[in-house]
């Protein structure tokens, strides 16, 4: 998870969710998301959910710095063991970061 930042232009489908976490289910169920961005959407109890079939790593230049934006990305699951987190899903051999992360 990273605040203040987006990859911008590889959104794959947009959806108004009500939280982060719908967000991240979102993902989890596409198999072309690599990562996503969740935006404010002006209402104050709704979001702007971006899956993208890219991921940070494949396109740095466009990791961008968007401010009230959040960026979450992917890991293959054979790095589960270094993550902690409160919250996470893993299918398909994918580990998706929910709330929060650290790595051992």
């Amino acid at each position: 998870m990273i605040s203040d930042h987006a990859l911008v232009g590889h959104d794959i489908s947009k959806a108004v969710v009500v939280d982060e976490f719908k967000c991240l289910q979102k993902c989890i169920a596409n198999r072309k998301c690599k990562s996503l961005n969740v935006h404010p959407s002006g209402n104050k109890s709704e979001f702007i959910c971006e899956l993208n079939n890219k991921a940070r790593q494949m396109m740095p230049d466009a990791f961008q710095r968007k401010q009230e934006s959040t960026y979450y990305g992917s890991v293959e699951a054979s790095d589960y063991g270094l993550i902690h987190s409160r919250k996470c899903q893993r299918m398909d051999k994918r580990v998706l970061y929910m709330i929060a992360f650290e790595l051992t």
